[in-house]
């Protein structure tokens, strides 16, 4: 896929688009149906433009995190849900309700991946 860049493209700004977000784009829409329920794990540099990028597709969003500090943030990039990723109780209640999930977590987070 390639795409024209206006002459005065700056790479600062637009280089996080065409890197972190066409990495998370993709997957959304090659599994895209406005009427699926997305979960996406790790609300961070990929994680909030997941979001953003399947709530404008008119998608249902729920956005997993380990901190519900930064909730109103989260909800402002169109999730419609927040959900803990740590909690194993509050995890069981959400099996099973997503069509799409979206991961953007690194192996390494321990937090999650070993919660047991």
């Amino acid at each position: 896929m390639t795409f024209h860049l206006p002459d005065n493209f700056k790479d600062e700004i637009g280089a996080p688009l065409l890197c972190a977000g066409v990495t998370v784009f993709a997957p959304i829409k090659r599994n895209y149906n406005p009427n699926h329920n997305v979960a996406v794990i790790g609300i961070g540099g990929l994680g909030h433009l997941a979001v953003m990028y399947a709530a404008k597709l008119g998608m249902k969003v729920t956005a997993f995190t380990t901190s519900f500090g930064r909730k109103d943030e989260v909800l402002s990039f169109g999730a419609s849900n927040l959900s803990s990723s740590i909690d194993l109780e509050s995890l069981k209640k959400e099996e099973g309700k997503y069509d799409l999930v979206i991961n953007t977590l690194h192996t390494g987070d321990e937090k999650v991946f070993n919660a047991h």
